[in-house]
């Protein structure tokens, strides 16, 4: 994803990829991105991949993104949906939810 020079965001692309290992990844980033990108993950170790093609890989929480998203055409429903899935959690310790912010 391209953004701007305030961090928003301004283009994305999305491709799929053969399978997920880190040779097929590398051509993919090889194919796709400059060298120098920072790319964004949830941490699996394929995506050190990557730094084949001169990129650099940062683990980060995506789930939040992928659940804004597909939800985006119904965004009455959102903080409902989102009260009643937090209260059908367990609780988890805050070490736990920031685990993936500390792998990078």
């Amino acid at each position: 994803m391209q953004v701007t020079a305030a961090g928003q965001p301004a283009r994305m692309r999305l491709s799929s990829v053969a399978g997920l290992r880190k040779k097929t990844l590398a051509a993919w980033a090889g194919r796709h991105l400059q060298p120098g990108t920072e790319v964004h993950s949830d941490g699996p170790a394929c995506l050190r991949g990557v730094a084949g093609a001169g990129c650099e890989h940062v683990p980060r929480y995506l789930a939040e993104f992928r659940y804004r998203f597909n939800r985006r055409y119904d965004l009455e429903a959102l903080v409902p949906r989102l009260l009643h899935a937090s209260v059908r959690t367990s609780p988890m310790p805050y070490r736990l939810l920031t685990l993936a912010e500390s792998c990078g």
